[in-house]
């Protein structure tokens, strides 16, 4: 059974502005809309249909965000050649849990809901899958490839649009972010890796206040960290080392 769509739903168009005009979606070039069942509930997509394509590419949204905010993407030259879908995680967007309400994000149920529909878009279609994924969205890539889908991690994508003249302190969301970053090379990546850049943030915390606060969080996570460690396979991790070296990781 349809229900809402993002025809009935516009504040996604206010986000338009902030695109160059050749990327914008408007209603006459808005995606097609698809609904797709799951244990986690009825979930919207975002689909741009190219049968040709050699591809799919997946677009993975954060927490706060939903698929529609980041269709214009699909626009880029550079996707031209991938089919393109963006999905509405479980709790946001116009995606709907079981029984049809609201729920706060669940990371777990993110996985499990991106794993089933990675499945689901390849049984009738052997095209690969290309997960591009934004904040939140790219710790799900890391964890799908731990768990056996060939996928690659590309590290955050930051854009600012119109900076305020007096923008407020970001630091603190920069601290959240290395934490989280080095938390995730010690759940997936090689241990010479994780060892490498902690041992360079403690390297710096009896200098920086800030780094000592990183290190003091990342720390004090550290065990939880190790208890979920599943690294990623092989031919993956080496696809990660390939992006790092290309952006100077």
């Amino acid at each position: 059974m349809a229900g809402l769509t993002y025809g009935d739903r516009g504040y996604w168009r206010r986000y338009q502005e902030f695109f160059p005009t050749a990327l914008r979606i408007t209603g006459d070039n808005a995606p097609a809309e698809e609904w797709w069942s799951s244990h986690a509930g009825r979930i919207h997509l975002d689909r741009v249909a190219r049968p040709q394509a050699r591809a799919k590419l997946l677009v993975l949204h954060g927490v706060g965000t939903y698929g529609r905010m980041f269709t214009p993407f699909g626009r880029l030259p550079g996707f031209s050649e991938y089919e393109f879908l963006a999905p509405d995680l479980p709790g946001f967007g116009l995606s709907r849990e079981r029984h049809d309400r609201c729920a706060p994000a669940d990371y777990t149920r993110w996985v499990e809901c991106l794993r089933l529909l990675v499945r689901a878009e390849r049984a009738d279609d052997p095209r690969p899958i290309v997960l591009f994924g934004l904040s939140t969205g790219g710790r799900l890539a890391y964890d799908l490839a731990a768990a056996g889908w060939e996928l690659v991690y590309v590290d955050a994508v930051h854009a600012h649009h119109h900076p305020a003249e007096h923008r407020r302190d970001d630091s603190r969301r920069g601290d959240v972010e290395w934490r989280n970053n080095l938390l995730i090379d010690w759940m997936r990546r090689p241990l010479s890796t994780a060892t490498k850049r902690t041992a360079g943030l403690l390297g710096n915390a009896w200098r920086d206040p800030r780094a000592r606060r990183v290190a003091v969080a990342t720390l004090g996570k550290l065990p939880t960290a190790l208890r979920r460690r599943a690294v990623l396979p092989a031919a993956v991790e080496r696809r990660v080392g390939l992006v790092e070296q290309e952006h100077g990781h």
